[in-house]
């Protein structure tokens, strides 16, 4: 009942409506070879996880190779410099928002007490 296949290549018990579980089967080995492991003491969410965690490891080399690429062809006249995140796309967004203050929360307010405004007269 685990799911392996036998010597006929046939599977044994994973037979289900829509052939969900032959899907699933084929998820979990994925994952398995990506990380690879043996699934078989493993969760699917451990399986998850841990291939997530190797695709951002692996995009860590290869953004930190991209960038010294980038920065070797560029002209130190016309560009900054490039840091490896500018080519990982795990790389959190450094990107700080507006903060809310006393002063702008009024515009909060208002746009979003006029759209309250307007869906309550749609309704009556």
């Amino acid at each position: 009942p685990d799911g392996r296949r036998g010597a006929s290549g046939q599977s044994g018990t994973r037979t289900t409506h829509g052939g969900l579980a032959e899907r699933n089967w084929r998820l979990i080995w994925q994952l398995a070879g990506i990380v690879g492991v043996d699934p078989s003491p493993l969760t699917l969410r451990e399986l998850l996880l841990m291939a997530e965690a190797k695709a951002k490891d692996n995009w860590a080399h290869t953004s930190a190779m991209l960038g010294m690429t980038a920065n070797v062809n560029r002209d130190p006249k016309k560009s900054r410099a490039f840091r490896p995140a500018d080519f990982n796309p795990h790389a959190a967004n450094r990107k700080a928002g507006i903060a809310i203050t006393t002063k702008n929360i009024g515009i909060l307010k208002q746009i979003f007490l006029s759209r309250n405004e307007s869906r309550v007269e749609k309704r009556t």
